[in-house]
C-alpha cells in the first residue's frame, strides 16, 4: 500500500513538473504580439522564441549520460533549478517593459535571453530525467501509456500558455501579469521536492518488491542469485573508447525516426505553436488574444494523442499515419494562403496532424530499437525535434517582415519534407522489415505470452523480423 501511495504522488509530481516546464516553453508565444507591441523588433522575437531550441539541439543526448554517472535525483534536481531560475529571469525580464521599470526593449531583451538561456540549459534534460524515472517507477506494461499521458499533460501547459497569459495581459497589463505567473514557482517547487524525494524512495521499495523473471522460467527475488549467474565466471570490463562508442552509436532506423521527426514535429508542429499567433495577425489582422487562441487550438487537438496511441498498439501502420499526418499539415497551410479561407480550419487540421506525429515516432523506438539504445535514440528524438523548433522560429519571423505569404510557404515546404521522409520510410521498412511499421500485427503468432518486438537488423543481428 505505501508503495502504491508513493509511486502514484510520484507519478503526480512528475506530471505536474512537465506542466509547468511546457507553460514555460511557450511563455513567448503567449505573450509574443505584446513584446512586438512595446518595441521588440521581429528579429529579437525570433531569437528569443529560437534560444530553447537551439540549445536542446544537443544536450538531451548527455542528458542520459549525466543521469547514469551522478544519479536520476541529483540530475533531476539540477535540471529543474535551471528551469525555476531561468523562469523567473525570463519574467522579470518581461515584466521592466512596464511600469514602473520601463526598461528599453533591448535591455528587457537582453534579461530574457539569458533568463531563456538558462531555462533551455534544464528544459529537455528535465524532460529525459522525467522519462526515465516514469520508466523506473512504473510497471512494463503501462510505461508507454504514461509516457504519452505525459506529452498530453504537456500540450496542456501549452494551450494554458498560449490562451490563459493573453487574456491575464489584457486584464490586468503586461508586467503584473508576470509577476502573477512568478507564483506558480511555489507549487514547481513543491512538485520538484515530492518527485526527488519520493520518487526515490518508491523506486527502492519497488526494487526490494519486485518478483525477477528468469530466462527458464521461475521466479526469484532480486536478491536471489539464480545457480546460472552464480556459476558464470566475471568478464573483464571493455575497453573505455570501446564502451564509449557503444554508447553513443545510433542504429540507422533511429537515424530514420529522427528523419521523419524533424519536420514532423520540430519544423512543422512545435514550430507553429511558436509563431503561429504573430503570422496569424499579420495574415488575418486579428487581434493578438484571438491570434493566439486560434493558434493553440492545434495543441489543444494533439491532446488526442493518447488516442492514436491506442490506434498504433492495435493495429500498427505507423508510416500509414504519418503520410496521413504530412497530408493533413500540407492542406492546412495550403489553405492559409486562400484569403477567403478560415483559420480555424487550418488550425483542426493541423491538431489532428500534430496528434498523430508524436505518438507515431515515439511509438516506434521500441519497436525498432533495442532496449539498451533507447535512451540515445529518444535524445536524439529530442534534439531533431528543438532543431526544427529552433529553425522555425527563427526562419518564420525572419520571411514574416518581408510577406507573411513566405512564412506560409515556409510550412507548406516543411509539410513537403515530411511526407518525403516517410516515403524513404517506407521504403526502408520493406527493404529491411517487411513493411511491419506499414501493415498491421495480424501476422503474430498466437502465443500465450506477449510477444518482444524484433523489427529491425540492429535488434535482432540476425533474421529480419521475428518475434520470440
Amino acid at each position: 500500500m505505501l508503495l502504491l501511495v508513493l509511486t502514484a504522488v510520484s507519478v503526480v509530481a512528475l506530471l505536474s513538473v512537465m506542466f509547468f516546464l511546457y507553460l514555460m516553453i511557450d511563455m513567448p508565444s503567449g505573450c509574443g504580439q505584446y513584446l512586438l507591441d512595446r518595441g521588440l523588433d521581429a528579429t529579437a522575437y525570433g531569437v528569443l522564441s529560437s534560444i530553447y531550441g537551439w540549445v536542446n539541439c544537443v544536450l538531451p543526448l548527455f542528458a542520459g549520460l549525466m543521469l547514469d554517472v551522478i544519479g536520476r535525483t541529483k540530475s533531476y534536481i539540477i535540471f529543474t533549478a535551471c528551469i525555476g531560475s531561468g523562469t523567473l529571469l525570463f519574467l522579470l525580464g518581461t515584466a521592466t517593459l512596464d511600469a514602473p521599470f520601463h526598461f528599453s526593449p533591448m535591455a528587457a531583451f537582453v534579461v530574457m535571453s539569458v533568463g531563456r538561456l538558462v531555462f533551455a540549459v534544464g528544459g529537455d534534460s528535465a524532460v529525459c530525467a522525467n522519462d526515465t524515472m516514469l520508466t523506473a517507477l512504473l510497471p512494463p506494461a503501462v510505461v508507454a501509456t504514461s509516457i504519452t499521458i505525459s506529452i498530453t499533460i504537456c500540450r496542456g501547459g501549452s494551450v494554458v500558455s498560449m490562451n490563459a497569459v493573453p487574456l491575464l495581459i489584457d486584464q490586468v497589463g503586461l508586467g503584473p501579469s508576470m509577476y502573477v505567473v512568478m507564483t506558480l514557482l511555489l507549487p514547481f517547487t513543491v512538485a520538484v521536492t515530492a518527485a526527488s524525494i519520493l520518487g526515490l524512495t518508491a523506486i527502492h521499495l519497488r526494487r526490494d518488491h519486485i518478483v525477477c523473471v528468469v530466462e527458464d522460467g521461475v521466479a526469484a527475488l532480486p536478491d536471489e542469485t539464480p545457480p546460472e549467474t552464480a556459476e558464470a565466471p566475471t568478464l573483464a570490463p571493455a575497453p573505455l573508447l570501446y564502451r564509449a562508442r557503444g554508447a553513443v552509436s545510433i542504429p540507422t532506423v533511429g537515424l530514420l525516426l529522427a528523419l521523419m521527426c524533424l519536420p514532423s514535429v520540430g519544423l512543422t508542429s512545435f514550430g507553429w505553436m511558436a509563431v503561429g499567433q504573430v503570422v496569424l495577425v499579420a495574415r488575418s489582422g486579428l487581434d493578438a488574444d484571438v491570434a493566439a487562441r486560434l493558434a493553440s487550438i492545434s495543441g489543444l487537438i494533439s491532446m488526442t494523442a493518447p488516442l492514436w496511441a491506442f490506434f498504433i498498439d492495435r493495429f500498427r501502420k505507423q508510416l500509414v499515419l504519418m503520410l496521413l499526418s504530412g497530408v493533413l499539415s500540407l492542406a492546412a497551410f495550403t489553405l492559409l494562403l486562400i484569403p477567403d479561407s478560415p483559420p480555424l480550419l487550418s488550425m483542426v487540421l493541423q491538431g489532428v496532424a500534430f496528434s498523430i506525429a508524436s505518438p507515431c515516432c515515439w511509438s516506434s523506438v521500441p519497436l525498432c530499437i533495442r532496449e539498451q539504445k533507447f535512451g540515445v535514440v529518444f535524445g536524439l528524438l529530442s534534439c531533431t525535434l528543438n532543431l526544427g523548433l529552433g529553425l522555425t522560429a527563427l526562419v518564420a519571423p525572419a520571411l514574416m517582415t518581408l510577406n507573411w505569404v513566405l512564412s506560409i510557404a515556409w510550412f507548406i515546404a516543411c509539410s513537403l519534407f515530411t511526407l518525403v521522409a516517410v516515403v524513404f520510410f517506407i521504403v526502408y521498412d520493406f527493404r529491411y522489415n517487411h513493411g511491419r511499421l506499414w501493415s498491421t500485427k495480424a501476422d503474430r503468432p498466437k502465443t500465450t505470452r506477449p510477444p518482444t518486438p524484433r523489427a529491425y537488423p540492429e535488434v535482432t543481428g540476425g533474421e529480419l523480423g521475428q518475434w520470440e
